[in-house]
């Protein structure tokens, strides 16, 4: 600003004293501490202050408020010359006071949930939210990626300034990240299931468009480049999704055939016929396979306060085959209750469980 602005007085300065009148008497002590206060301008510019802008603006005022008593004393007098020597370091200090203030606005604009705060901050940003139904999970991921790159597109587009605000907290996440990136490629050398391998693959889709937001905003960040180049590289492991797939695939088969029943605790024809007219009676429609007791004795089960006998149970493992699919191997408990003096020759279900959710039937007698 110096060397214009020095310019500019010279050139006014040279205007100013060379008009062909004064101002009269009245006025004229009023031109000479204007001319006085435009020295001290001189000399301040000089000095490279810290608060250089704002030091100048007050001795700039206070020179326009010399020119106004002038004015006062004698209108005929032309001041327009001295404003003009004066008017830069106002309209400096007015656009100061406007950069500040947009510094603001823009700063506060990225608390939003349309800034930098919404990207990286808000509840939900590219997190993979399952509610169960595969298919909508699935298609509400793609949208909401969608709307978050767009979101991205509009921030780099229009709204670079003030992005700082988040810098800080990307900075902080990084360490979090990579660990985050090992855990996910160790639970992709361990899934089975399809629709898992395509819930993680979703969650780190997320993960990439978060930390390539982040990298976009913050090119000068190494280690935010470097965790995005992480995830990446993990998307594309084993040739990607397929890949992923099939490998997890091959898991549950190996896993499918080397599942087998617990070995029984005792045959008894009798007692197995107790479990499956229990199990039969639940109209889970599932046809029994194979059942395998697992007690050898009758468990009694008491009231937890009064002590008194309630029913006897027994546990088996039950394979059972659905209509459709493969089949199911359960942990199955049947009780009878206790009629005071004796027990019920009627067995229902107690409690069960499940111990294979896909079990291969021909391994039911292995």
């Amino acid at each position: 600003m110096k060397c214009i602005v020095l310019f500019l007085l010279s050139v006014f300065s040279f205007t100013a004293y060379s008009q062909t009148t004064m101002p009269n008497e009245r006025g004229k002590i009023f031109y000479d501490k204007f001319l006085k206060i435009v020295e001290d301008i001189k000399k301040k510019d000089a000095e490279n202050l810290p608060n250089e802008v704002s030091v100048l603006r007050i001795l700039a005022d206070n020179a326009m408020t010399q020119l106004e008593h002038l004015k006062k004393r004698d209108p005929a007098y032309d001041v327009a010359p001295l404003e003009a020597m004066v008017m830069p370091y106002i309209q400096a200090k007015k656009a100061e006071v406007a950069a500040h203030n947009k510094r603001i606005d823009d700063a506060s604009w990225h608390t939003s949930d349309e800034g930098c705060y919404g990207l990286f901050m808000a509840n939900t940003t590219t997190e993979m939210r399952g509610k169960g139904n595969f298919e909508e999970d699935i298609k509400a991921h793609q949208l909401q990626l969608q709307a978050y790159q767009e979101k991205l597109d509009n921030i780099l587009a229009n709204h670079m300034n003030g992005v700082e605000h988040c810098k800080s907290f990307i900075e902080s996440r990084t360490g979090l990240a990579r660990t985050a990136v090992e855990k996910s490629r160790n639970q992709i050398q361990k899934l089975i299931q399809p629709k898992e391998v395509h819930y993680l693959y979703r969650e780190i889709l997320g993960e990439e468009a978060f930390w390539n937001a982040a990298r976009k905003l913050y090119p000068d960040l190494t280690a935010v480049a470097e965790v995005h180049t992480m995830i990446k590289n993990l998307l594309a492991t084993d040739g990607g999704l397929e890949g992923w797939l099939s490998k997890a695939a091959a898991r549950k088969a190996e896993k499918l055939r080397n599942t087998f029943m617990p070995k029984a605790a005792v045959v008894n024809a009798g007692l197995e016929a107790e479990f499956k007219e229990a199990f039969l009676a639940e109209g889970w429609n599932e046809t029994i396979v194979k059942i395998n007791i697992l007690t050898r004795e009758w468990e009694i089960v008491r009231n937890s306060l009064t002590g008194a006998i309630i029913c006897r149970t027994q546990s088996a493992a039950i394979v059972a085959k659905p209509k459709s699919g493969l089949c199911v191997m359960y942990n199955f408990t049947i009780k009878q209750q206790y009629t005071g003096s004796g027990y019920s020759g009627v067995s229902s279900r107690y409690s069960h469980g499940i111990m294979a959710d896909e079990f291969l039937c021909e391994n039911a007698g292995k």
